[in-house]
């Protein structure tokens, strides 16, 4: 007689589950690492266009996410935006600024909290939940 028992079966079922409890939440957090990475390079590039916009204005007052060419979205293409990146208008002056990037969707439970960036490149957690973990800025 050719096949498997039920206990063969039972054995196969109960590996899968194991791999399957460790698999899945190293992946979630693969994906939460990642778009973290994300939002910072956005703000990286958004810091960026801000120095350009200084150099020909003499001043950050003015500058816009949208007028800089930034969508305020990350994902950049807009679809399930899982961070919202904003220029608060109070934190812009002529020698600085506050690029701000809020938890939405998915991410807005992300233990790193919301990211700060200011035009002297100081990376700073806002609103975190909990003790910021050590990684959140790619572990430097």
């Amino acid at each position: 007689m050719r096949g498997f028992t039920l206990i063969e079966l039972m054995v196969v079922i109960v590996i899968i589950g194991l791999l399957a409890a460790i698999a899945i939440p190293a992946y979630r957090n693969y994906l939460v690492a990642s778009r973290r990475s994300e939002v910072q390079a956005a703000m990286s590039g958004l810091a960026t266009a801000m120095e350009r916009y200084a150099g020909v204005n003499n001043t950050f007052v003015g500058a816009t996410v949208a007028g800089l060419g930034f969508r305020s979205t990350v994902p950049q293409n807009g679809t399930n935006p899982y961070y919202t990146i904003t220029l608060p208008v109070a934190n812009i002056t002529a020698t600085s600024y506050l690029i701000v990037a809020t938890r939405a969707g998915v991410q807005g439970g992300d233990a790193c909290g919301d990211y700060t960036l200011t035009e002297a490149g100081k990376r700073g957690n806002i609103n975190v939940p909990g003790t910021l973990p050590t990684d959140c800025w790619g572990g430097s």
